[in-house]
């Protein structure tokens, strides 16, 4: 699996990570982790589904999952690094696949 991760501020100045990587032809995986309005560092990971030319991601029907809340003092680049690194991108694929009933 060829995962492509990118750290970066948002549009709102706050730091971001992002790591997306194909799970099928048609699924792609993305985490994202990132500070929230109520002080929380979150890390997300969900599914969107490529057709067409776009990705598309159904809310409520397509996989969404927190795989990690943080309440750090300050949230700099390496906090966010850190959390984000902490991820195990197989297994939460082999979580989004089942949640698709497809077999890794």
């Amino acid at each position: 699996m060829n995962v492509q991760t990118r750290i970066k501020k948002d549009i709102r100045n706050m730091w971001k990570a992002e790591s997306v990587a194909m799970i099928t032809e048609d699924l792609q995986l993305s985490v994202t982790t990132r500070k929230m309005s109520n002080g929380e560092l979150v890390t997300n990971a969900s599914v969107s589904k490529l057709e067409g030319n776009f990705f598309q991601h159904a809310l409520y029907q397509d996989f969404n999952k927190r795989v990690r809340v943080t309440y750090p003092k300050r949230v700099t680049s390496k906090v966010v690094e850190a959390q984000h690194a902490l991820v195990d991108f197989n297994q939460v694929a082999a979580i989004a696949l089942d949640f698709y009933c497809i077999e890794a």
